[in-house]
């Protein structure tokens, strides 16, 4: 007899902790921890979310810049990767890739050249590039392409894109 009064005093006190508990929690914490908002605010809201993702792309490129791009004779490309490290209050520049390319529509031609290894060779002075195919340097052709087209292939191939709409700014940089 002596252990079952001592479970029926156990689960007795059991049930008195949670019972306290869940009073506590509806009384008090949840007051403070929840905040309550109408269904019609959160309506509002995912609403206003749900049209932020539908927007159409607003492109930063005006249509006559388009057209002076697609109709070019001559175009001039450069891929730079650079990396600049500080160092006791002085700044280094290494330039990983320097790559510049005249490419000819008219005459399907380019000359293009690396200069990676004559600027990491120099002392200011920029000595001659090594010739490299166009196709070797942006791992594309242009044949076939006009100036605008083959401005959006390198912007899509490098990552970047001209829809305003994927803009966005950091706090620091954005306040200034």
């Amino acid at each position: 007899m002596k252990n079952n009064s001592l479970i029926i005093m156990i689960a007795v006190v059991f049930a008195v902790t949670i019972a306290v508990a869940l009073i506590i929690r509806v009384c008090f914490l949840d007051k403070y921890t929840e905040e309550k908002v109408p269904k019609e605010v959160i309506t509002a809201a995912s609403e206003e979310v749900a049209e932020e993702n539908t927007k159409e792309p607003e492109d930063i490129i005006s249509e006559d810049v388009k057209e002076d791009y697609a109709g070019a004779e001559n175009a001039v490309v450069e891929l730079v990767e650079r990396t600049t490290i500080e160092g006791n209050g002085e700044f280094e520049t290494v330039y990983d890739r320097y790559i510049v390319s005249d490419v000819n529509f008219t005459d399907k031609t380019d000359v293009t050249k690396d200069y990676h290894e004559a600027l990491a060779n120099s002392d200011g002075e920029i000595g001659d590039g090594t010739e490299i195919s166009f196709r070797e340097a942006f791992d594309m052709s242009y044949t076939g392409l006009d100036g605008w087209k083959l401005y959006e292939k390198l912007i899509k191939q490098c990552g970047f894109s001209t829809d305003f709409n994927d803009v966005t700014f950091d706090e620091e940089s954005h306040d200034r």
